[in-house]
């Protein structure tokens, strides 16, 4: 583990924003971003990402397989113990994409933002 902890979560990518400026916008280029920083945190051993978006870019997130949860912080428990990324910015909406093949069952999922089975620990 880092001294700072920063790496002692590698199954679980955070995307911290995709920006696009607007006279690129509705061409594809915050789709390639998106599928870049997955594929990049895949390729570093992640299996569960976690985006915090703005509220116009919730739609977006959803297309590209992003689920939103109900609460302030994400609560993921992993081999590494358990993670907890907090809501940063009130107005933002925290959203995950499991790439696991362990789904969470609808039971999991009712508890809210305790994505418990989402990892193997």
């Amino acid at each position: 583990m880092a001294p700072d902890g920063a790496t002692a979560h590698t199954e679980i990518g955070i995307i911290h924003g995709i920006a696009v400026r607007p006279e690129n916008r509705r061409k594809g280029a915050a789709t390639a971003l998106l599928a870049e920083c997955e594929e990049y945190l895949r390729r570093e051993g992640a299996r569960i990402m976690i985006a915090e978006v703005r509220p116009d870019a919730v739609a977006f997130f959803s297309v590209h397989g992003y689920e939103t949860a109900p609460g302030l912080a994400f609560l993921i428990p992993s081999a590494a113990g358990t993670y907890v990324h907090p809501q940063s910015v009130p107005s933002t909406t925290l959203m995950w994409k499991n790439q696991s093949a362990r789904p969470v069952t609808a039971e999991q999922a009712a508890r809210g933002t305790a994505l418990t089975g989402v990892l193997d620990a």
